[in-house]
């Protein structure tokens, strides 16, 4: 792909962009607006949390903090399933573990 080539209106060769930033600019665009989203509706969305469980601002911020950080663990132990057991055993690892998980949380959450 490095030396693709178009002819441009005077058919002289020219460069066309690597087809990898059109994704990286889609990412780009499309991770701005969830962040958007998510900055300016938190607020809105905390509120009922806050009242519902009768907790205080920095209660709720914390809970919300701890969720974030689980992803700094689970990072390297993903990729070490990805990459240390292979592609086909990790999905497996994944499949097995989801279909307890989703049991669980049927019975929970059951009406």
């Amino acid at each position: 792909m490095e030396g693709r080539m178009s002819t441009s209106a005077q058919g002289a060769p020219r460069k066309t962009p690597f087809d990898g930033w059109w994704m990286v600019w889609l990412g780009g665009f499309l991770s701005s607006l969830n962040k958007t989203a998510v900055n300016k509706g938190f607020p809105v969305f905390v509120a009922p949390v806050r009242d519902g469980f009768g907790a205080s601002n920095a209660a709720v911020s914390f809970i919300f903090s701890l969720a974030r950080a689980e992803s700094g663990p689970t990072g390297p132990m993903a990729g070490w399933c990805r990459c240390g057991l292979g592609r086909l055993d990790a999905q497996r690892l994944t499949a097995d573990a989801c279909g307890p998980l989703w049991l669980t949380s049927a019975v929970m959450f059951r009406g």
